[in-house]
């Protein structure tokens, strides 16, 4: 084969079986990334509805990388609390 990539509609109309097959498999990937977000999701309960509608949105984000983000948060959260209660409760100016 030459150099010359194929178009879309090129592939669409000499390869169809493998150009099919490639589209159910991308839409099978597609929800299983979305199956593990609302795993994911689940867990973490109310308060990520933000999070987890940008990790849909975002084609490269799945249920780990939810949980990770979200445990950063949470660490942040901690930290912030532990922070407020060494200072006697007193908040920070």
């Amino acid at each position: 084969m030459s150099g010359k990539k194929l178009t879309l509609e090129e592939a669409k109309r000499l390869y169809p079986t493998e150009y099919a097959a490639a589209m159910a498999q991308g839409a099978h990937n597609e929800r299983e990334r979305w199956k593990g977000i609302e795993a994911v999701a689940d867990d973490l309960g109310p308060g990520y509805e933000a999070m987890v509608q940008a990790c849909k949105a975002n084609g490269n984000c799945t249920g780990a990388t939810l949980a990770q983000l979200a445990l950063k948060q949470r660490q942040g959260q901690l930290a912030a609390q532990a922070a407020y209660l060494q200072r006697g409760g007193v908040p920070q100016p």
